[in-house]
């Protein structure tokens, strides 16, 4: 009778699993393994040690096909800012892009990277700003256009703040288009 229950219970959390994510043949195979496995016991103890390796292989699994789904988001997400770190990208259209909704993309997104999407996308757009102050001639008043910064004062602050430099002070330290050969004495 308790082996009865237990295929019941196999049954249903390999359906559920299905249900959750897990692929089919992976939660069949499980099933399967599992159903063999019941019929071969004999004491009631392991049997019912059996049900909680059930319960607890499925539900493992499961976490394990959402836990890889949420990193292909995340990826997703961070691929769409780099692209469109030129753009003024919002919270909303990433969100509407992954097809998720703004709130649980907010909370994925920090538990997976450590940081919001805004301060994701302020610190891709400050990367990118150190690579045109770096590497180019282009008039700091232009990196602050290109980059969708409506305020220089703001992304002087912007950028003080995550660098530790001023936009002028960080070019004048690295800036690698003037810096002449150091000549050798002999």
């Amino acid at each position: 009778s308790i082996k009865n229950h237990i295929i019941t219970l196999i049954t249903l959390v390999s359906r559920a699993s299905i249900d959750g994510g897990l692929h089919e043949d992976i939660a069949f195979s499980l099933h399967d393994s599992f159903i063999q496995h019941v019929e071969e016991l004999d004491r009631l103890d392991e049997v019912r040690r059996l049900a909680r390796e059930v319960l607890y292989t499925f539900a493992e699994k499961v976490k394990q096909v959402k836990d890889a789904r949420y990193y292909k988001t995340i990826t997703i997400c961070k691929d769409y800012i780099y692209k469109h770190v030129y753009e003024e990208i919002n919270h909303n259209d990433i969100a509407k892009y992954v097809e998720l909704t703004p709130k649980y993309l907010s909370v994925l997104f920090k538990k997976e990277v450590g940081i919001t999407v805004s301060e994701y996308i302020q610190l891709t757009k400050i990367d990118e700003a150190k690579k045109l102050l770096a590497y180019s001639k282009t008039p700091i008043s232009e990196i602050c256009s290109l980059l969708n910064y409506h305020d220089q004062s703001y992304f002087t602050k912007v950028f003080k703040k995550v660098v530790g430099l001023t936009p002028k002070l960080y070019r004048e330290r690295h800036h690698l288009l003037e810096k002449s050969n150091p000549t050798v004495h002999r």
